[in-house]
């Protein structure tokens, strides 16, 4: 879920354990020292479909991308993995790293072998209704007990819950998942009525929501985020719709679509230190003001400060964190630089 308090960092919950090769096209992302991050899905073999939010937390952060093996990071990976080298990352060009479409797209630096899922055309005007079948894919929160996350890949049955029915569900939720996106393009989904909790969890962020089209399982959806730990009736796991990001997708894989970046080419760069009482941030003067935004590694917005002018300014250490992705945004919404960086001694 994109870089703000909707990250979701764990297991698809109420599921059920996947067999190799069962999915081949589920990508697991890994950051620093190989730690599970995020889902994706290998849609085409030189492309990689993932969260904003997910992307963002990766870059810079020795991010892995392992497609066909249902094991996380606690265990080698299966017999039939393939590692997909990352070559650049593109982000929905109305996502801004908090609002907007919470899309991203890796090139790859060389074609996968694996076999991409199939995304489910627009065109065909197949639009998942309330109370649709629908599978989630994660290795993130299994169990609504324990919340404990899953050695190997699961998969769960659930039910699409439309846009409106679920707006309503999240007036007056934490988090404005709705708000951030801006958009109509989500989807919902979560256990069937009467049923134990099912769906995306904490650190399901990027994977997929698929429904059955034409005897296929074809991909719908992104994991966006959620209120809870784990998807539930009250608050149902949400998705950024495939449908929505359709062109800009489809743009990217043909060449067809100028694409947009908001990483860090040819952008005038802070410098981001650390002294005893937390974090330094050197602003250039040909910058002018900035905003430091402060993630969790599971992608949750921690602090936000703003403006920062030229010059040197101390943003003290939150608590409760080793680590920290640091985000630093100019006047534009562009982003300038975004690195982990350690907790200092």
């Amino acid at each position: 879920m994109g870089p703000c308090v909707f990250a979701q960092d764990g297991r698809v919950v109420g599921g059920s354990a996947t067999a190799d090769g069962q999915f081949p096209w589920m990508v697991e992302m890994l950051f620093l020292t190989d730690q599970h991050l995020c889902g994706a899905t290998l849609i085409h073999p030189q492309w990689v479909l993932t969260a904003g939010h997910c992307a963002l937390v990766g870059d810079g952060a020795d991010m892995r991308l392992i497609a066909n093996s249902i094991n996380n990071t606690t265990a080698a990976p299966g017999p039939m993995a393939e590692e997909l080298l990352v070559d650049t990352i593109f982000y929905h060009p109305d996502y801004d790293g908090t609002y907007g479409p919470d899309l991203a797209m890796v090139r790859l630096a060389a074609p996968a072998i694996t076999t991409p899922v199939v995304l489910l055309d627009p065109a065909l005007g197949v639009v998942p209704q309330e109370g649709d079948s629908a599978v989630a894919l994660g290795w993130g929160t299994a169990d609504s007990v324990t919340l404990a996350m899953s050695d190997v890949l699961q998969v769960a049955d659930v039910a699409v819950v439309d846009y409106s029915s679920c707006e309503a569900l999240y007036v007056g939720s934490s988090t404005d998942l709705f708000g951030y996106n801006g958009t109509t393009g989500l989807i919902c989904a979560a256990g069937f009525a009467g049923g134990a909790p099912a769906g995306s969890g904490n650190g399901d962020s990027g994977g997929p929501l698929l429904v059955e089209h034409a005897g296929l399982l074809k991909q719908v959806g992104v994991v966006y985020g959620g209120e809870e730990q784990y998807a539930t009736a009250t608050y149902p796991g949400v998705y950024t719709t495939v449908a929505h990001g359709w062109a800009w997708i489809q743009g990217l894989i043909t060449g067809s679509t100028p694409v947009a970046d908001i990483g860090l080419a040819d952008r005038i760069i802070p410098v981001i230190g650390t002294d005893a009482e937390g974090l330094v941030i050197m602003v250039p003067e040909a910058l002018g003001t900035v905003q430091v935004e402060l993630y969790a590694t599971d992608g949750r917005l921690v602090e936000r400060k703003v403006p920062l002018g030229m010059g040197a300014s101390r943003v003290a250490w939150p608590e409760g964190h080793g680590a920290l992705v640091v985000r630093i945004v100019d006047a534009r919404g562009h982003t300038c630089t975004a690195r982990i960086v350690p907790r200092p001694a």
